[in-house]
């Protein structure tokens, strides 16, 4: 519901439904970060949506062999990647998102937008 607010315009109305959905719980950056974001960044509010996106970005962050990354973290790092305006660094993100999970279409999509 909070994206169809975000689409029409209704950015307001977008970041009350938003900042719910956080206050209900939520343990970790997850999808509804980057609509967030994208809803504060349309306010020129850009520190906080700043606050929202690197989480994400740092959630696909290296790590050790044995801790490989998910492709949802990925996909969730090409997102915040995108927000940022780091395109390159965004499609690297999502064909990596690709390699770990090929059944992500959402990361797909992505690629296919850029």
């Amino acid at each position: 519901m909070s994206t169809v607010y975000l689409a029409s315009g209704q950015l307001q109305k977008a970041q009350e439904l938003w900042e719910q959905i956080q206050n209900e719980g939520s343990d970790g950056p997850s999808e509804d970060s980057y609509y967030r974001a994208l809803a504060l960044k349309k306010q020129g509010r850009n520190q906080e949506a700043d606050a929202l996106l690197d989480p994400l970005v740092s959630a696909a962050g290296p790590r050790s062999e044995e801790q490989s990354r998910s492709g949802m973290s990925l996909f969730l790092a090409g997102l915040g990647e995108k927000a940022k305006g780091n395109t390159e660094k965004a499609q690297r993100a999502f064909r990596q998102a690709l390699q770990q999970d090929p059944y992500l279409w959402r990361a797909r999509r992505e690629l296919v937008r850029q």
